[in-house]
């Protein structure tokens, strides 16, 4: 364990490791490969079931989310990356850094998830949000569904073309409020009115619920809206 979580930090803080590890990946991945002509790499190995003779799907599945996971940190430089794990104090911290890393990749159930985790992780690094935050949103995302966290961002991607503006939206719909309100993203206001109906002077209660995201919501939607800039600036380049 201690050896996958050094392999794990070495992609974060080494760029010519992340370039080599996301060239071995596109070799290993390949579905008709023998597993021999790729277990002796160091970092495939090590994130792998090294004993086995071909890569199993699973295995195959986590190469490629870790690898996009690390390809959101390419355009921070180097020296960032190095100051942030130097604020990271003591040496039990960073392996957990580590091991928190493999968990959350691992626990993505789609590439989707996997970019948006990974530019929450460039958030924290950048230190746009704090470690509190990192932790917050990361849980947020695995626990969701996709297509509510694309909802976070109502005027995000049609048709490959980015509408022009986004309003501040804070109030929500009920259903994707309910939702959100589970999370910890959103919070809610239930108000309770009374009318009085003529005919037989019964009171009549309408209860009236409002949803709208909190902080945490907001920060989330601000990673969407990153996560569907960078689709649509992919999408328009193809």
């Amino acid at each position: 364990m201690k050896k996958l979580i050094h392999n794990t930090l070495q992609l974060i803080n080494q760029k010519e490791s992340r370039e080599l590890f996301k060239t071995y990946v596109e070799i290993a991945i390949d579905a008709h490969l023998n597993w021999d002509a790729v277990r002796n790499i160091p970092i495939v190995n090590t994130l792998t079931d090294g004993a086995n003779l071909v890569i199993s799907i699973r295995d195959r599945l986590f190469l490629n989310k870790m690898k996009v996971f690390i390809e959101k940190l390419e355009d921070i430089p180097e020296k960032k990356i190095q100051e942030f794990l130097d604020g990271i104090e003591k040496k039990q911290k960073i392996e957990k850094l580590g091991e928190q890393v493999l968990t959350i990749v691992e626990q993505a159930d789609s590439s989707e998830k996997t970019k948006i985790l990974g530019i929450i992780f460039k958030m924290y690094i950048e230190k746009r949000i704090d470690k509190y935050e990192f932790d917050f949103l990361t849980f947020c995302t695995n626990k969701a569904f996709i297509e509510d966290l694309y909802a976070l961002d109502p005027f995000h991607v049609k048709n490959g073309v980015l509408l022009p503006t986004r309003e501040e939206v804070t109030k929500i719909d009920e259903e994707l409020g309910q939702t959100l309100f589970s999370l910890g993203l959103a919070s809610m206001d239930v108000k309770n009115q009374s009318e009085a109906y003529l005919i037989d002077e019964r009171d009549i209660d309408h209860v009236t619920t409002t949803f709208w995201l909190n902080n945490h919501g907001k920060l989330l939607r601000l990673v969407i809206q990153e996560f569907n800039d960078i689709e649509t600036i992919k999408t328009n380049q193809n």
